[in-house]
């Protein structure tokens, strides 16, 4: 029952192969040997299969988008890095893009973004944080791809949405915080973690 529990945490579900092998290998050494497997990547083939397909059916990306659901569906039944895919979707839910919307035809785009974070789901945040902030599928969807500096004549100024979730969603939150994760108090109300002014800076990068 415990190994369940845990793999059902970290994991797409136990099965009962799963169970007995961390039995086995106990919790550490199974954290350790799936930290060792390879990324199951979604891009390859996501890219082959839409490659393939267009030879004799010309719809547009939104038709193509059921092949990467339909990859990342098998991944997470079936793909040896349970772990890593397990930790990349709590990344994407955190690190957000939408292939809804903005990104509707573009499947392998959102299927090279989701790889960043199965390649960085046992790195450093830094390193994630600068390759999301920099992935065209991002600058499409926060809207922050060739953004243009302020211009006084035209009253311009850089767009910000993702200057502000940068800050209020992919890193420091909303409000300081105390070691125990209580909110920091300034004259009795939450403590701003950053301002509108600090929006407006990082906008300009």
């Amino acid at each position: 029952a415990d190994a369940a529990r845990f793999l059902t945490r970290a994991s797409f579900g136990p099965t009962a192969a799963s169970i007995a092998q961390l039995r086995a290998l106990g919790y550490v050494g199974w954290l350790d040997q799936q930290m060792a497997v390879a990324p199951t990547l979604q891009r390859p083939p996501v890219e082959a299969i839409i490659a393939q397909q267009v030879l004799t059916d010309t719809r547009n990306g939104p038709f193509y988008r059921r092949f990467r659901i339909d990859h990342w569906f098998a991944a997470q039944l079936s793909a040896p890095d349970e772990l890593r895919q397990k930790v990349a979707h709590a990344l994407s839910q955190i690190l957000v893009i939408s292939d809804a919307g903005t990104l509707d035809d573009n499947p392998i785009g959102v299927a090279e973004y989701n790889d960043i974070l199965l390649r960085n789901a046992f790195g450093n945040y830094r390193t994630l944080l600068e390759q999301v902030a920099t992935h065209p599928t991002m600058g499409l969807y926060l809207s922050h791809l060739k953004n243009q500096k302020e211009d006084a004549k035209t009253g311009r100024v850089p767009d910000e949405n993702f200057a502000r979730e940068v800050m209020q969603l992919f890193s420091i939150g909303l409000v300081e915080l105390n070691a125990d994760g209580s909110a920091k108090l300034e004259a009795g109300a939450p403590k701003p973690s950053y301002t509108g002014e600090d929006i407006a800076g990082m906008a300009k990068v």
